[in-house]
């Protein structure tokens, strides 16, 4: 599959982001905020185009696996919720104790 709609919704909402911390700097300066409103357009443009192109619909949790895809972490976030292999719960379910330290 392909990264596009991960990395349209990313920057489309980091760019939303910065269009506030835009805004509120250019207000602060008393000058309008043109380019921050700019920003925001753009940011949800690319919101939407990364909604047209995703297979599934967006949720809150889109971001957070979207990052973890992009970033290099597991390739399905929160859909494995067996252990990893060597994590010592495979002797807990056999019954074994753990030696003391």
């Amino acid at each position: 599959m392909s990264n596009w709609p991960d990395l349209l919704l990313l920057g489309g909402v980091a760019l939303c982001v910065i269009s506030v911390i835009a805004a509120v700097i250019q207000l602060l300066q008393t000058q309008p905020p043109r380019g921050a409103a700019i920003t925001l357009v753009i940011g949800i443009v690319l919101l939407f185009a990364g909604a047209y192109y995703s297979p599934e619909p967006f949720k809150p949790q889109s971001i957070l696996s979207a990052w973890q895809r992009i970033s290099g972490g597991d390739g399905a976030a929160g859909t494995d919720t067996a252990p990893a292999e060597g994590t010592g719960a495979e002797e807990a379910e056999d019954g074994a104790e753990a030696p003391a330290n």
